[in-house]
């Protein structure tokens, strides 16, 4: 089997709507005069350590320069850190439903005049005031409390590049599944097809957007995944969870793997994303009722002029198989009253889908007494099985490709031990192997 691993431009999901233009709130008004270095709905610090999600879009503006209402509207301000003026001042105007948030004091005479008027509007194109020493404006559109995404509404923005994926390290890929409970990457074969060791599984990428005319890494629009059967081409689970349009309320760890990080400068960036979960919730890909074989696994990532890539891993579910390698029943004594005393040991390999179990069944002679007959032991995949008690053990590896079982029987004369082992799930046998061990 060969992991495939495919990266290519794809329009699956649905262009952002078409909203009012417009202009720049720095000059030059063009796409390319200031880069975009921060988008809505980024992880600002480390998810996991109290980081929040970025309410603004954040565009490069040298300490010192110009920043212009972008529409009319009343006009109020404030402080970020309770400095009014100076170059250490961190100011914010919002005028209407447009905000400005990083501006150095003082501000300029028109807003000084206008601010805290309801009654009283500025203009598109009034002059607010100059870039602090964050050398960036963070822009915000919508109401306080509601931030839009103002990305697709700037007038000229341009981006032709698709979005990106990279490795997380050298032995984790861009694109990878990983157990939903513990958060760990599934095993792999040696081609790289990932086991589905897991009845419940994340899809998680390391992506990113730039812009055709920066370097930044910043965060996507939209996120989904789909999961397809190889041998019919079926669809069995698909979602574009995932929307930026505008900012939800919501924690961080629903979108994000823990360790992502949204910083300042963005080259320290790095976006996993939990392509099956949405803005909302956590939604694991449940694979409990999926049947044996090859499944592929796509992540989908585009930005806001529906630029998207797609990359694709192959999973495996292992069909379910018994094999007995050997076995044995020898006499190791006998009891007070003269009964035999055998000791019956099987072992072999087992494979099985997740969320089976394999199940030695009713493995007894007839006629056996005392209190040390057993007759069941079972362990569900990949779970470790676990010694039970009384005289009957089993023990496996974590992919239960091993197991063993070992029983005292007390009998009054020599027998032969039948029974059964199986794996099942779901009230259907798998598969089954018969068991007869002749005890002398």
């Amino acid at each position: 089997m060969k992991a495939l691993f495919l990266v290519f431009s794809l329009s699956l999901f649905a262009p952002c709507a078409v909203l009012a233009q417009i202009p720049w709130p720095v000059l030059p008004d063009k796409p390319c005069g200031h880069s975009v270095h921060g988008t809505i709905g980024e992880p600002r610090g480390v998810v996991g350590r109290g980081a929040h999600l970025h309410d603004g879009v954040d565009i490069g503006n040298p300490q010192g320069h110009r920043v212009y209402a972008v529409a009319p509207g009343p006009v109020t301000t404030g402080s970020r850190n309770g400095i009014f003026a100076g170059a250490n001042a961190d100011l914010w105007v919002r005028v209407g439903n447009y905000a400005y948030v990083h501006l150095q004091g003082p501000l300029s005479q028109d807003v000084l005049n206008a601010k805290n008027r309801p009654t009283q509007s500025i203009p598109a194109g009034t002059f607010l005031g100059l870039t602090n020493w964050r050398a960036h404006v963070h822009f915000k559109s919508g109401p306080p409390g509601a931030s839009t995404n103002p990305l697709a509404q700037l007038s000229g923005y341009s981006n032709t590049q698709q979005p990106y994926v990279s490795p997380v390290s050298s032995n984790i890929g861009a694109v990878y599944l990983q157990d939903h409970r513990n958060g760990q990457p599934l095993s792999t074969e040696p081609d790289g097809t990932f086991i589905l060791g897991s009845d419940l599984v994340d899809l998680v990428a390391n992506a990113f957007d730039q812009q055709s005319c920066g370097s930044n890494q910043v965060g996507l629009y939209e996120v989904g995944y789909k999961v397809q059967q190889n041998s019919t081409g079926n669809t069995l689970a698909s979602d574009v969870g995932i929307v930026f349009s505008a900012l939800p309320t919501t924690d961080p760890t629903n979108v994000y793997l823990m360790g992502s990080v949204g910083a300042e400068p963005p080259a320290q960036n790095k976006f996993l994303y939990i392509a099956n979960d949405t803005v909302t919730e956590q939604r694991p890909i449940d694979v409990s009722s999926y049947a044996s074989g090859l499944y592929t696994f796509t992540f989908t990532g585009c930005d806001t002029q529906t630029n998207c890539t797609s990359t694709s891993v192959v999973a495996v579910l292992q069909p379910a198989s018994i094999q007995i390698q050997s076995s044995g029943c020898t006499k190791v004594g006998t009891d007070f009253s003269g009964n035999n005393i055998f000791q019956l040991e099987l072992s072999g390999t087992a494979t099985g889908p997740v969320g089976s179990s394999l199940v030695a069944s009713d493995i007894a002679g007839p006629g056996s007494v005392g209190s040390q007959t057993c007759l069941t032991w079972s362990g569900s995949f990949p779970q470790t099985g676990s010694p039970l008690n009384g005289c009957r053990r089993g023990s496996t590896d974590p992919q239960m490709t091993q197991w063993s079982v070992q029983a005292t029987y007390t009998l009054p004369i020599n027998l032969t031990i039948a029974g059964s082992m199986f794996i099942g799930a779901n009230n259907q046998t798998l598969a089954t192997a018969d068991v007869s061990v002749a005890c002398q």
